[in-house]
C-alpha cells in the first residue's frame, strides 16, 4: 500500500526580507543624530557643568567670599613667609578650575605649585583629576597629585589605585598621601601599618619617597613620629598664623577659605617652607633618573 506524502503546513523557511532602503537611512540618521548629539556633550560638558553649577549657587545663595577675620589672617601668613613659595589645592569639590586665569594670590604672588586629588579609597578617582592634571602640564605650573586614604579600606588595592592612574614626569612633586580620617574598624596600630604598606609601595613603584599630608592635631594623635619621620609632612592648620605646631614640617595648608580667579568656590592656600630652588630640590625626576 503506497502512503501518500502530506506536506506540512510551515515546513517552508520564511525568507528574511531585507530591510527596505528607507527605513535603513531612517536607523542610519538616528544613529549619526544620536553619535552628534552626544559628541557635542563630551565637547561643552565642561561649560554646561558651569552653567549648571553657577545657577545652583545663585539659587541657594550660597556665597564663598572670604570672611574678613580669615582674610587678615591669611594676609598675615603672605607678609610673614614672604620669602617662601605659595601654592594652591584642588578637588572635584572646587568644581571645573577655569586654568586660563590661575597666575596669582590677590596679594600678587605668583602661584608657584598646585595639587590635585587623584583618587580616593581601592577603587575612586576625583572626577576632573585628567583634565585638571593635562591643563597642569599645558599651564606649565608645578604640580602634584594626591590620594585620599580610607582606613578602612585595603591599603595595597588603595596604593594601586595611584598607581593605576597616575602617571608622573619629571618635574612633578612626589606622591602624596592624605590621611585624615579615624579607622572604626580596626586599631590605630594597624591604621600605622596600612599607611606604611601604602607608602612602601608606592615609593617602591615611583622610586621616590612620598609626602605624608594630614592635620596638626591628627599627626600628633594618631600617627608615630618615629614611623614618619623619614617623610616631607605637608600638615594642615587653619588657626594659627605664624606655623603649624608640628616642627618638621615642609608644606603648611593654613587656609580652606581662599579665593582664587579662576574657581568659582573656595580653594586650599599652601605655603612651601623654602625657596623656589629648594622647591625643585624635591621634585620627581623620574625613574630612569634616580640614584640607586
Amino acid at each position: 500500500m503506497v502512503r501518500k506524502t502530506t506536506k506540512r503546513k510551515g515546513s517552508k523557511r520564511r525568507k528574511k526580507r531585507k530591510p527596505s532602503n528607507r527605513k535603513r537611512n531612517r536607523l542610519l540618521f538616528y544613529g549619526i543624530t544620536v553619535l552628534v548629539l552626544l559628541l557635542t556633550l563630551y565637547i561643552f560638558r565642561f561649560s554646561f557643568y558651569r552653567v549648571a553649577r553657577s545657577f545652583y549657587i545663585r539659587m541657594n545663595h550660597i556665597s564663598f567670599v572670604t570672611p574678613s577675620g580669615e582674610k587678615n589672617r591669611i594676609s598675615k601668613v603672605f607678609d610673614r613667609y614672604d620669602d617662601y613659595v605659595f601654592g594652591a589645592d584642588f578637588s572635584h569639590y572646587q568644581g571645573i578650575v577655569n586654568w586660563n586665569r590661575i597666575d596669582t594670590f590677590s596679594c600678587g604672588k605668583p602661584v608657584s605649585f598646585v595639587i590635585v586629588r587623584a583618587t580616593m579609597g581601592h577603587d575612586g578617582k576625583d572626577m576632573y583629576f585628567s583634565y585638571n592634571w593635562k591643563k597642569l602640564k599645558e599651564k606649565n605650573i608645578i604640580r602634584g597629585a594626591y590620594h585620599y586614604y580610607r582606613p578602612n579600606e585595603n591599603s595595597l588595592k588603595q596604593a594601586n589605585n595611584f598607581i593605576s592612574r597616575v602617571k608622573l614626569k619629571e618635574g612633578d612633586l612626589p606622591p602624596i598621601l592624605d590621611i585624615e580620617q579615624v579607622p572604626t574598624v580596626q586599631s590605630v596600630k594597624n591604621l600605622r601599618i596600612g599607611l606604611k604598606r601604602w607608602l612602601d609601595a608606592v615609593e617602591k613603584h615611583y622610586k621616590v619617597k612620598p609626602i605624608l599630608y594630614t592635620g596638626d592635631h591628627y599627626f600628633k594623635t594618631y600617627l608615630s613620629k618615629r614611623d614618619f619621620k623619614d617623610y616631607t609632612l605637608w600638615i594642615a592648620n587653619y588657626s594659627e598664623s605664624r606655623h603649624p605646631r608640628t616642627g618638621k614640617w615642609k608644606m603648611w595648608q593654613f587656609t580652606e577659605k581662599g579665593n582664587l580667579n579662576g574657581v568659582e568656590g573656595f580653594v586650599d592656600f599652601n605655603v612651601f617652607r623654602g625657596s623656589v630652588d629648594e622647591l625643585k630640590e624635591i621634585l620627581y625626576q623620574g625613574v630612569s633618573t634616580v640614584k640607586k
